[in-house]
């Protein structure tokens, strides 16, 4: 905003504002120019003038200063709410990678040899929980290249379905885990045919 300063007429002395205008630069050149030519003859008006800059200094250093306190202010209570806040993101953050990379740790399956057996007093035992090995016993069955295989409950519903590859190092198919109950493992030819049966307990029996 443009500020308007009358210049002194006479020999009169320059008020507060005209003197304030004039410490600050807010008045034009010309005006600025008769200023200058009064105080360089009225010694009441320079020494007015030094009054008045000290004045004016002394104010801006203090809201500086007033300025700096808030910011430090503000600086010294928003840190350690900010360190904090970030230092809970971080946790946060490093828990969910761990479970993100971390690897299940891995359960040893448990074997379970099926062998041919008469009713369900000698059926084969397992944990619940745990996957299964299966190890059937192929004795008098006939020699062919895989078996199907498939567990059913009680019921006789389906639960599981496999095949078996017969091998020189051994016979066993895995399985998952199966929650506590009676079970029975069938062994089939390709085309569909039961050739064995074989009764699996997980758990102790209800």
């Amino acid at each position: 905003m443009k500020v308007l300063v009358m210049a002194p007429q006479g020999n009169r002395h320059l008020d507060e504002q005209e003197l304030e205008n004039y410490s600050m630069g807010r008045v034009c050149a010309e005006e600025a120019s008769r200023l200058a030519q009064h105080l360089l003859t009225c010694e009441t008006c320079r020494r007015q003038l030094s009054e008045t800059k000290a004045y004016v200094w002394s104010m801006q250093r203090a809201g500086a200063r007033l300025q700096e306190e808030q910011q430090r202010g503000w600086r010294s209570w928003m840190y350690p709410r900010f360190a904090l806040i970030l230092a809970a993101a971080l946790a946060v953050l490093a828990f969910g990678l761990s479970l993100r990379f971390s690897k299940p740790v891995a359960v040893p399956p448990v074997a379970v040899t099926l062998a041919t057996t008469r009713g369900v007093a000698g059926e084969a035992q397992a944990p619940p929980g745990r996957p299964l090995l299966l190890q059937p016993d192929l004795e008098g069955l006939p020699a062919l290249p895989s078996y199907p295989l498939e567990i059913v409950d009680r019921s006789g519903r389906r639960v599981w379905q496999g095949v078996l590859y017969p091998s020189a190092s051994g016979t066993s198919v895995a399985a998952p885990a199966a929650r506590t109950g009676l079970y029975f493992v069938r062994v089939s030819t390709p085309a569909g045919t039961l050739l064995r049966e074989y009764p699996l307990q997980i758990g102790a029996p209800r």
